[in-house]
């Protein structure tokens, strides 16, 4: 008999996760000497984002007798304007943002180059705005709780798409 447990991962990201999110590797870019430009849709979007400690809680799962399906989240909730703002401020510039909706951009405070800008292109219109994934089930009946902090998580894929570019200059 085949049993099975499902993990729903809420809105994963990693260090490595290559182009998942534009964002590092714009901010990376800036950090490495090249210009670069975000442009992307709803910067308002809110995520609650799940880390690659998402292996421990799968493995966690397999140890149980029986099968259950758990949601592995962090819990917290950051909009995609919140996760540009640390990913910059990580390479040392501060964005600062002009406009609303579709005629939002991200400038940076201390040159003034547009660095984000909004682009109805990459709008999805069946995609919601707010996601917040509840983990206290995979707490209470795992021992399973997130250990990185969004700040932890930006900066390492920050690091990476850093490390990334110095080591391939087509990256």
């Amino acid at each position: 008999m085949l049993e099975e447990c499902l993990p729903l991962v809420s809105e994963l990201v990693a260090p490595r996760r290559s182009g998942a999110l534009v964002i590092c590797r714009c901010s990376g870019s800036q950090r490495c000497g090249r210009g670069s430009r975000l442009e992307g849709d709803m910067l308002g979007r809110n995520r609650s984002l799940s880390v690659l400690q998402h292996h421990e809680a799968m493995w966690l799962m397999l140890q149980e007798d029986e099968p259950e399906d758990f949601v592995i989240a962090t819990g917290e909730v950051h909009s995609v304007r919140e996760f540009v703002e640390k990913a910059f401020k990580h390479v040392g510039k501060t964005i600062v943002w002009d406009g609303e909706d579709e005629n939002e951009v991200g400038r940076c405070l201390e040159t003034g180059c547009v660095h984000v800008r909004v682009d109805h292109k990459y709008y999805r219109p069946t995609e919601v705005d707010y996601l917040q994934g509840d983990s206290s089930k995979a707490l209470k009946k795992l021992g399973w709780k997130p250990r990185v902090t969004f700040e932890e998580l930006v900066k390492e894929m920050v690091d990476a798409d850093i490390q990334l570019m110095r080591n391939n200059p087509n990256a």
